[in-house]
Parts: structure tokens; C-alpha cells; sequence
């Protein structure tokens, strides 16, 4: 088995990724919560509630698992198959949950209304871990979770439905925002030849620095009119921002 430590350095740094584990986790909750459990003595091929689970959970697994093999392979054709092939399971999972809502005459709430303008605002906090990720992670996602548990553990499953619709959409931004840039990753992440930070006039990245959440490259200290804030590492092809 490979280690966790190897292999999820670069996703456990990206909001992607904290978005994507949380949508996989409700679904599993929301499943066991709220849809049908396969009728007694019922095979789950025959049994049209037992599909409809399974699809959702496979759907959100699927999605979360091309996103970590996206973020380690290495840039190239792959990479962005990868990715893509996220960005489609989670499309499906989204209709999943658009049928669950129109099954009992509920549509999904509009991107207007507050509540959505309320999760969508919702900040993911930077993982801030770099050692023992598998504890660390874990951790971190369960402390996200515990922002979006007002509309997450609603007793009302249109709620609760709407609000995982909109970690999805989350997810996908997130995604889509990541996806351009895995083309540029090689080498400084640019396609221009690699010069020296202080060539370039810019701070070199520190150690301790945050991971960009839309690329997971370390990020450096920058300044504006407004204040210092983190600007990732890989600008202009990255323009993931962090607040100090």
C-alpha cells in the first residue's frame, strides 16, 4: 500500500480536494438518512431505491478518486483526463440529487437565494498541516464539515439536499479553476524558462507558507493597496489567493 504521506501531499493542499471529501462523506450520510434501504429479501440489481443508492455513493467515490489521481500524476495528457473525468462524475451526482428533489415536487434552490449565497461564502480554511496527514486531514476536513452543518444536518431532506448541491458546485469551480493549470506544471508551473525568484524580483517561497488552494504550490507574501495577503507561487498561470 502506498503511503499516505507520499501520495496525497499535493491533493490534502487543495480546496478541491477538502470540497470533494466532504460531498463523498455527506452522500454516504445523506444515503443512509434519507433514501430507501432495499426492500426485504430484494436483490439490489431488482430494486430500484438500492440502485439509486449505489449510483450516488459510487458517483461521489469516483469523483473524489480522479480528483487525488489528477493532482499525482504528472502534468500532461493523463492529468487532465483525470481531472475531467472528476468533473464528469460529479455532474452525475449532481443529477442525482436534482432527481431526488424533483422526485418529491422540489426544485434546487436558485444560485439567489440566501441560503446558497450563504454556503457558497463559506470560506475553507487553509489545511495548515505537514506532517501525519492522514490524521491531519481527516481533522481538518471534519473541522470544515462543522461550518456547513446547519444545512447539512437539516431534519428537512430538501435542505439537506440543496445544500450538498452546492458543495458540488463548489467542487466543480474548484476543479475547473485547477484544471488550466496542470498544463503548466512542469518544471516552475510557467511555460516561460525558469529564472531565480530574486531574478524575477519576487520573494522566494517559504517552507511554512500555505498551499494555493487551487494549484497546492506553496504561496508567497505579497502586497497591495488593500494589505499583504498570500498570491500563489505559480502567477500569472495561478492566481489562487489566501488572506494573511
Amino acid at each position: 500500500m502506498p503511503d499516505f504521506s507520499e501520495t496525497h501531499r499535493e491533493p490534502c493542499l487543495l480546496d478541491s480536494f477538502t470540497l470533494a471529501t466532504l460531498v463523498q462523506m455527506e452522500t454516504l450520510r445523506f444515503c443512509r438518512r434519507l433514501v430507501p434501504a432495499p426492500l426485504p429479501g430484494t436483490e439490489a440489481r431488482n430494486d430500484p431505491f438500492a440502485r439509486h443508492h449505489d449510483h450516488m455513493l459510487r458517483a461521489a467515490r469516483n469523483g473524489r478518486h480522479n480528483l487525488v489521481e489528477s493532482a499525482e500524476k504528472p502534468p500532461g495528457n493523463t492529468r487532465l483526463t483525470r481531472t475531467a473525468a472528476a468533473c464528469a462524475h460529479f455532474r452525475e451526482l449532481r443529477s442525482d440529487y436534482e432527481l431526488f428533489l424533483l422526485d418529491r415536487n422540489e426544485i434546487p434552490w436558485s444560485v439567489h437565494s440566501q441560503e446558497s449565497i450563504a454556503i457558497h461564502a463559506v470560506p475553507i480554511d487553509p489545511p495548515g498541516f505537514a506532517e501525519d496527514l492522514l490524521h491531519a486531514a481527516a481533522r481538518h476536513t471534519l473541522q470544515q464539515r462543522r461550518k456547513f452543518a446547519p444545512w447539512l444536518d437539516a431534519n428537512d431532506p430538501t435542505a439537506a439536499a440543496n445544500a450538498v448541491l452546492v458543495l458540488i458546485a463548489r467542487t466543480l469551480k474548484a476543479l475547473q479553476t485547477q484544471s488550466p493549470v496542470t498544463a503548466f506544471r512542469a518544471g516552475n508551473g510557467t511555460t516561460e524558462p525558469t529564472r531565480p525568484f530574486e531574478a524575477r524580483g519576487e520573494q522566494k517561497p517559504n517552507a511554512a507558507a500555505p498551499g494555493c488552494p487551487q494549484c497546492g504550490k506553496l504561496m508567497r507574501r505579497r502586497t497591495s493597496a488593500r494589505g499583504d495577503f498570500w498570491g500563489c507561487s505559480g502567477f500569472p498561470e495561478c492566481k489562487g489567493v489566501r488572506p494573511l
